[in-house]
């Protein structure tokens, strides 16, 4: 499910804030997935809300075959709690993406070490 990134951001609760959702998610290039740059870019609750709305907890970006959590693990502010919540949903660390990278390749590259230490355990 494609949307686009305003219309989303006016789907939040008032207790997100809009305008920093619609900066973050115009940051990634336009053919980035809306789930997948919210697992980059933002906390667990704009995530929760968008699976609310439909969207796919297991959708790849056709791009490159990456996953939420290959996303989640480069999320520097909000990593360790986004790859938490979507492990939670089932979502495997041990998935990979086109070029064979796991979730925890992403992180290491991205020197996120907590993030990557949550996932080597």
């Amino acid at each position: 499910m494609w949307i686009r990134v305003r219309s989303i951001a006016e789907l939040l609760p008032p207790s997100i804030e809009q305008e920093e959702v619609i900066e973050a998610l115009e940051e990634t290039r336009n053919d980035t997935p809306l789930l997948h740059a919210a697992a980059l870019l933002c906390t667990v609750e704009v995530v929760k809300r968008l699976l609310e709305l439909g969207l796919n907890v297991h959708s790849r970006d056709p791009a490159n075959g990456t996953t939420l959590l290959h996303m989640a693990a480069l999320n520097s502010q909000h990593g360790v709690q986004m790859v938490q919540f979507l492990l939670g949903l089932g979502l495997s660390k041990l998935a990979v993406d086109d070029c064979e990278k796991k979730p925890i390749d992403f992180a290491h590259d991205a020197q996120n070490e907590s993030v990557y230490e949550l996932l080597s355990s």
